[in-house]
């Protein structure tokens, strides 16, 4: 798929996603394509929190979706789990194919809305965003201390979190 290709099947993704999006005050900003990385990446953004979605290069395929704030970030199925809606999740990643895909057969773009619909209150609480954010990255760190430390501090430095995802910084 061109990288062309690949930014159009994001940014439909994104309008499909706004009407859910938007009234909770998210904003969709489209990133510029990576040289070298097989994404194209676009964040949902309000205030210094951000819901972070990505297409593969390879098909259109949705990638990891994140919520991150300046202090880290989650999965989908972490925030999902956190807020206690792991069984009435609709969407799954798949790490060996790098791939989100639905529970139930269909687009993965449904499940998404499915999901976020679920998370509305949580999403549009920036403190409850920014607890949860923060008490995953705690998580992460007691189970593996050196992967998260050096993490947090490439994340830091890059303005970057993992996957070259943006992550929105302290001004």
């Amino acid at each position: 798929m061109s990288a062309k290709a690949c930014h159009e099947a994001l940014c439909a993704a994104g309008e499909r996603l706004d009407p859910i999006l938007a009234p909770l005050g998210y904003v969709f900003e489209p990133d510029e394509m990576i040289p070298g990385v097989p994404l194209a990446t676009a964040l949902f953004v309000r205030g210094k929190q951000a819901i972070n979605i990505n297409y593969s290069r390879s098909g259109t395929r949705l990638g990891v979706v994140m919520y991150v704030n300046a202090g880290g970030g989650m999965h989908h199925d972490q925030l999902m789990r956190a807020l206690g809606l792991a069984d009435r999740q609709l969407l799954a990643f798949e790490e060996a194919e790098l791939r989100s895909f639905s529970h139930v057969g269909g687009d993965p773009i449904d499940a998404l809305i499915a999901d976020l619909t679920l998370a509305a209150p949580a999403l549009q609480d920036p403190a409850r965003m920014d607890e949860l954010i923060a008490r995953n990255m705690e998580r992460h760190a007691r189970e593996h201390p050196k992967h998260a430390a050096h993490n947090h501090s490439d994340r830091k430095r890059s303005g970057r979190g993992r996957f070259g995802k943006r992550v929105p910084r302290d001004h």
